[in-house]
């Protein structure tokens, strides 16, 4: 192994060459080492939708209705479902027409069968008598169980079936209505959709390699979120190897934000990674990275940066604190240094760039005076010359959390009405300042996370095999504890999360178009790309430069990481210094708070004090 701690003044591509050199020399010197891939499921999907309930509660209401037992594919259907019991008042702040959830309760209806996991729209109609109409459409016939949930976040998001639940349904037909592998990728240059309505915001169903399209493939849990207009290429461990192996410029991902979107970067490397090689990251140093890390296999890079621009919408020295802790020192000071880092970092003359962008953008709702920082600051950094993309994710948050629904069980966006921090939406749903920033700059897209998340039962890190927790975390990953864990595949620690790994999948296809143009690619040069592809897993690049602390936030705009040369992930990491300050001043902590906000631990008072307002 080799270490070396090193200034990034003297320019990251640097950092990265001799990073390369001295992995050339370690694949000479070092022995062969067997390394395990983890090829997934190899076609068989997880039944990952069957559970069972901790306890024999039931829900007093009922369901009745043709649409509850029969169907035809590709046909609409309905059933009604009458609310009982002595707490109906609650559900009343539902009525009419769903308004929002203070009570956070709400029916969720799932229909699933081994090859296929579909929602059903649940509305009441205007009736305001506790009667609720619950509609779904299948384009796959087979059989099925309708599954009917009353579910209370207060409870731990655990959903308590209603009476009969589950109940038994056949959609007749002879064949599929929908033809996944006539399908345009994604976001492609094949897909003509630029409608920024059907793009940013895209319900679809949840198919196994059964039934989803060959070609295209699945998740390694054989699973895959399939839309209704397109499909989304999904990629193994051997086509990440066929990247890693592709000469030229090196595929390099870069993910910015929060602890969530962190989920998406670790998911990144828990697929390049082979399954003897990451037993430690559950205690490695990437898991909870609170500044910059980047691991390179072979000629793929992958970096996450802790950038949470999000939280802050107007340009002022305030400093920001949590309760007691001190969240920002600075708001004009967090705002140009995470300026810096893209400019002196990430887009530094003569280096490398990234060839994609992930950022949450935490667009929707708006307020006309409030800055949108991290859109406009990553957009501003963006050099004119600069091929890359810039993809931005929303709803990047647990239900119930972050993100406040009206009726979670919807599928438009205009009727799911998504509330953020107690900021109601705009009238667009903010869609048209999205148009306007993809306007501006064609390189830029925006993408909801919310209807696959919807429609896979709002699997979050609350959720394990076996226990079904709607939105009881903010987060969608966990990793596994133990080898022994049932949700293990062949005693391989991993990542988990069905969301964060399709999104990994979704920026994967869009850094190099379509699966089938990187076949195509590696094809050019067949023998060369079999040889690499061989060697280039066996070690890796790991850089990082991580405080002790998450608070205050701070982005260094140039990171001072320590880079090794290793076969396998190792635990038990240390991290580095603490950030300087971790208490809220004692003239900001005697003015009155400005809001709360819920966090993993607790509900904190929110405060933001202007320094001019600072008596000595």
């Amino acid at each position: 192994m080799k270490t070396w701690k090193t200034l990034f003044n003297a320019r990251l591509l640097f950092v990265t060459t001799c990073a390369l050199a001295a992995q050339e020399d370690l694949r000479v010197a070092l022995p062969i080492s067997r390394v395990e891939i983890d090829g997934g499921f190899q076609g068989k999907p997880d039944n990952e939708q069957a559970h069972s309930y901790r306890s024999h509660e039931r829900a007093p209401h009922t369901a009745s209705g043709d649409g509850l037992h029969k169907a035809t594919v590709g046909m609409p259907a309905s059933f009604t479902i009458q609310l009982v019991g002595d707490n109906l008042g609650d559900f009343h702040v539902l009525l009419p027409n769903w308004e929002r959830i203070r009570s956070r309760r709400f029916i969720y209806v799932w229909i699933a069968n081994e090859d296929q996991i579909l929602t059903a729209e649940v509305v009441d109609g205007g009736r305001k008598d506790g009667t609720l109409t619950a509609t779904y459409k299948s384009d796959f016939p087979g059989n099925y169980s309708v599954h009917i949930e009353e579910v209370q976040l207060s409870k731990k998001g655990e959903g308590v079936p209603i009476l009969g639940s589950p109940f038994s349904l056949t959609i007749a037909g002879d064949a599929p209505t929908l033809n996944v592998n006539s399908l345009p990728v994604c976001s492609s240059d094949e897909d003509a959709n630029t409608d920024i309505a059907d793009t940013f915001w895209r319900p679809g169903t949840w198919l196994s390699s059964n039934v989803a399209s060959a070609a295209h493939g699945v998740m390694r849990n054989g699973w895959v979120f399939q839309p209704k207009s397109c499909v989304f290429d999904t990629f193994s461990y051997e086509d990440l190897m066929l990247l890693a192996s592709i000469g030229g410029e090196p595929t390099w991902l870069l993910v910015l934000g929060g602890s969530v979107e962190r989920g998406v970067f670790l998911t990144l490397i828990d697929m390049v990674l082979a399954a003897g090689q990451k037993q430690g990251i559950r205690s490695s140093v990437l898991n909870k990275c609170w500044g910059y890390a980047d691991v390179r296999v072979g000629n793929l890079r992958l970096t996450y940066q802790d950038m949470r621009l999000f939280r802050f919408t107007i340009s002022t020295d305030s400093v920001a604190c949590n309760n007691e802790k001190l969240t920002s020192e600075s708001t004009s000071a967090l705002v140009h240094s995470a300026g810096q880092f893209l400019a002196s970092t990430v887009f530094q003359d003569g280096g490398q760039w990234p060839t994609m962008m992930m950022a949450a953008s935490r667009l929707i709702p708006t307020r006309a005076e409030h800055t949108q920082f991290s859109v406009e600051v990553l957009m501003d950094a963006m050099p004119p010359s600069w091929e890359g993309k810039l993809f931005f994710v929303d709803h990047m948050a647990g239900l119930g959390n972050y993100w406040t629904e009206e009726n979670p069980t919807m599928t438009a966006l205009k009727n799911v009405g998504i509330w953020f921090d107690r900021m109601s939406p705009d009238d667009d749903n903010g869609l048209g300042k999205m148009d306007g920033y993809q306007t501006r700059d064609p390189r830029v897209s925006f993408m909801s996370v919310f209807p696959m998340y919807q429609a896979k039962l709002f699997e979050n890190e609350g959720s394990r095999n076996g226990i079904r927790r709607f939105a009881g975390s903010q987060h969608f990953h966990y990793i596994s504890k133990e080898t022994s864990a049932p949700e293990t595949r062949n005693g391989t620690i991993m990542v988990h999360s069905t969301i964060t790994e399709m999104l990994a999948n979704v920026i994967l296809g869009r850094a190099v178009e379509t699966k089938a143009s990187l076949h195509a690619k590696a094809a050019a040069s067949k023998d060369e790309i079999q040889k690499l592809s061989s060697e280039v897993g066996k070690s890796f690049q790991v850089c990082w430069d991580c405080p002790g602390t998450l608070l205050p936030f701070h982005v260094k705009p140039i990171p001072e990481p320590v880079c090794e040369i290793l076969e396998s992930l190792p635990g038990g990491a240390k991290m580095g210094d603490v950030w300087s300050g971790s208490l809220c001043p004692d003239w900001c902590m005697k003015q009155e708070p400005v809001s709360q906000k819920n966090t993993q631990s607790d509900v904190v008072d929110v405060r933001m004090c202007s320094a001019r307002t600072h008596q000595p």
